[in-house]
């Protein structure tokens, strides 16, 4: 079989790394390209680990003609109109985030921080229903058709505006089955929505089937929980240095406990605010 992937950019290959490589030693014909080739080109170095042959196809070729714009707009404005649920009411960030790729046509929605549920749901059926009836791409499918994949596998899928929804698009049109494989653990509840149904959606845990299916409205008939396979690779691992080792080299005292705590990025909290969370946390433990 022949499987094509197609990724974001080439940062996104630490996500699939293990996946390639055992479809690789599986026997299948396996290429990747990317929707942008030159965003985090040092992503590439996670395939010279891999055990397997790889196909590069390199960028994915853009849409140019006069519905790409519409396409962007619309789905930019649905991955606006999400955030106005009541759910994402204490979510400035993120609407925020989404409020910056609002078209003309659509930007009155900027006005809303929040809505009723009712009305948020309206707004993205109607959102959804244009995107149903955007033709699709003569490029994209040329592009598939030169590639020849029997499975077309994209993520994310969920970025504002994203072009792979087109690439699914044409994959239907084709024939080809498609697959969303979802990369990270918070791709579901703080990207865009998938505003189209491939045939196959590829998750981590039950949380992310919950995620799908109430936030996306996924076909719980195509939804498939397989783990996290960014985290296939510590099951190989091993230690490289004892506890006394690692405590020395930190400075830590190895006859006592200790405790690690990961912190966030700053577009999940505020940097301040979790340091002060943080020696709040320290002082109640001690």
């Amino acid at each position: 079989m022949r499987v094509l992937f197609v990724l974001q950019y080439p940062g996104y290959l630490r996500y699939f790394d293990s996946v390639l490589e055992s479809l690789s030693q599986r026997g299948h014909d396996v290429a990747v390209a990317f929707d942008s080739p030159h965003k985090q080109p040092e992503g590439l170095l996670a395939l010279d680990d891999i055990d397997g042959e790889i196909e590069m196809l390199g960028l994915v070729p853009r849409r140019l003609d006069r519905w790409a714009a519409v396409a962007r707009g619309v789905r930019g404005s649905i991955d606006y109109a999400r955030y106005l649920h009541p759910r994402f009411e204490h979510a400035p960030y993120l609407r925020d985030r989404m409020r910056q790729v609002l078209p003309p046509p659509t930007r009155f929605l900027g006005r809303w921080d929040t809505t009723t549920a009712g009305r948020t749901r309206g707004v993205i059926r109607f959102l959804q229903a244009c995107d149903r009836v955007i033709p699709g791409s003569p490029v994209l499918e040329t592009f598939l058709r030169r590639a020849r994949p029997d499975v077309l596998v994209v993520s994310p899928l969920v970025t504002d505006q994203s072009p792979q929804v087109d690439l699914i698009k044409a994959a239907r049109t084709l024939g080809v089955r498609s697959a969303l494989c979802v990369a990270s653990w918070d791709h579901l509840t703080t990207k865009g929505l998938m505003r189209i149904q491939p045939d196959l959606v590829a998750l981590w845990n039950e949380e992310q089937r919950r995620e799908a299916l109430d936030f996306h409205g996924a076909h719980d008939d195509r939804i498939v929980v397989t783990g996290a396979q960014c985290f296939d690779r510590w099951f190989a691992r091993t230690p490289r240095r004892s506890r006394a080792e690692f405590c020395g080299l930190v400075g830590l005292n190895p006859d006592r406990p200790f405790l690690v705590f990961a912190g966030s990025t700053a577009s999940i909290s505020a940097p301040e605010a979790e340091v002060r969370f943080v020696k709040r946390w320290i002082e109640a433990v001690r």
